[in-house]
C-alpha cells in the first residue's frame, strides 16, 4: 500500500481538482466539503502506513512525515469547520 500507484495517482488527481476548484470562480460549499474530505481520507491512509512503519518495521525516519500529515489534517478540518465561502 505504501507504493501504491493508484493511491499517489487519486493523490494528484484530488490536488490538481481542488487547485482549479479554488482558482475558478465558482463557489459551492458541497463541492468544495467533498475535495477536502477526499483530501483528508488520503492523508490519514498514508499517515497510518507512516505510523504501522514506525511501529513494525522500526522506521523513525517516518515519525516527522506522520506528524506533519496529522497536522496538516488537523489544519483542514479547523479550516473546513471554520471558514465557509458564503
Amino acid at each position: 500500500m505504501m507504493n501504491n500507484v493508484y493511491l499517489d495517482c487519486s493523490m494528484m488527481i484530488v490536488g490538481v481538482v481542488l487547485l482549479v476548484y479554488t482558482c475558478s470562480r465558482y463557489n459551492n460549499n458541497k463541492i468544495l466539503g467533498v475535495l477536502l474530505a477526499l483530501v483528508v481520507v488520503l492523508l490519514a491512509i498514508i499517515s497510518s502506513i507512516e505510523i504501522e512503519h514506525v511501529i513494525f518495521a522500526h522506521k523513525i525516519e517516518f515519525v516527522q512525515n506522520a506528524l506533519s500529515n496529522t497536522a496538516i489534517i488537523a489544519f483542514i478540518i479547523w479550516t473546513a469547520r471554520h471558514y465557509s465561502k458564503r
